[in-house]
């Protein structure tokens, strides 16, 4: 089985977090997800924040943030170009968000209390954040973000169907089709769909990740050539950084 990439097993934990969080499934339903999908549940290894106790496992650290009213979490795509911020931390922790490409936030009544960094390993670090409140400009509804979404990568697909050669390698042979027709399915994104509020949303939200693992190391998308190909990177990056907000966010 290929290993998921880190944005997708962001997205997977954080949907398990929000069923702990909320009790929407039981705690075995959680597991059973993982074990399903071949992966190991995540092991909380360093928790300044919320917990003495470590490593713990995500049961026991779940209830842990229930107790110390946490009561949401969100993943954020890390990208210079992208609205979503992640709030504020002291200064000896930005090297480490300088090199990942997701955070999870944790929140409570709306406001930012600590970020989670889930590396290759599943192992999760703790980092304490500045108390943010959760608005961005440009907010949307998941279910408007996986429509927008769609509708980005529809157009991209025409649009690499017009430019062909005159593309770079790698994006021409992006998989545009599977993006555009929401098939983005297998058993991941079928267990990430069974932790979600609407399980239709995680084809668009797998798909969000792999966009993101292709685009994040362009720095200026719309700097690209052509014009109207750079423009349309920016705005598919954009897309998919929405549904990954706010999708993750839904309950």
């Amino acid at each position: 089985m290929i290993p998921p990439s880190p944005d997708t097993s962001a997205v997977f934990f954080v949907a398990s977090l929000q069923c702990l969080l909320s009790q929407t499934r039981p705690p075995d339903a959680v597991v059973d997800s993982y074990t399903s999908a071949g992966s190991a549940v995540p092991l909380i290894v360093d928790d300044p924040v919320f917990s003495a106790d470590l490593p713990e496992g995500l049961l026991l650290w779940a209830a842990q943030l229930r107790r110390a009213g946490i009561d949401s979490a969100y993943t954020v795509l890390v990208h210079p170009t992208l609205p979503h911020r992640v709030p504020r931390t002291d200064r000896e922790h930005r090297g480490l968000l300088s090199r990942v490409s997701n955070v999870t936030v944790l929140e409570a009544q709306g406001v930012s209390r600590a970020l989670v960094v889930l590396n290759a390993e599943g192992t999760a670090r703790v980092i304490p954040t500045a108390a943010v409140p959760s608005t961005p400009l440009g907010t949307v509804s998941a279910s408007e973000a996986v429509r927008a979404l769609r509708e980005c990568t529809m157009e991209g697909l025409a649009l690499v169907e017009r430019l062909g050669d005159e593309l770079p390698e790698d994006l021409r042979q992006a998989p545009w089709r599977d993006w555009q027709a929401d098939m983005a399915l297998g058993r991941l994104a079928e267990n990430i769909g069974f932790l979600l509020p609407e399980p239709r949303w995680a084809a668009s939200l797998v798909t969000a990740c792999e966009i993101h693992s292709l685009l994040a190391p362009i720095l200026a998308p719309q700097t690209l050539q052509p014009p109207e190909f750079g423009a349309l990177l920016a705005r598919l990056h954009a897309a998919a950084a929405a549904v990954v907000w706010s999708v993750t966010r839904a309950r």
